[in-house]
């Protein structure tokens, strides 16, 4: 069961970076809002991006229900910049 969920979920990864490359041949920018397993830590999709555009810029915003003062240790790396927003702001 696991395993057919993580190939699925490599599928989409796959398909995302096909598109945002596809998406950068014709214009020099592009945003793709996807959820933390596909970007956070350089996740699949962020992956597939760079394996299809090599020397391709990627600049991940990661945003978590936590809150502190400064970053956790466990967001070091997550993303080029990483958002605390705690509970308040509804992303259920």
């Amino acid at each position: 069961q696991v395993d057919r969920m993580l190939r699925s979920q490599r599928v989409w990864d796959a398909t995302m970076g096909a598109s945002v490359a596809r998406a950068l041949d014709a214009s020099p920018r592009a945003v793709l809002l996807v959820g933390c397993f596909h970007s956070d830590f350089l996740g699949g999709t962020a992956l597939e991006v760079m394996a299809r555009r090599p020397g391709t810029s990627i600049f991940v915003v990661a945003i978590t229900r936590e809150t502190s003062d400064g970053l956790a240790g466990t967001d070091r790396g997550r993303g080029d910049l990483v958002v605390r927003v705690g509970d308040g702001l509804g992303l259920d």
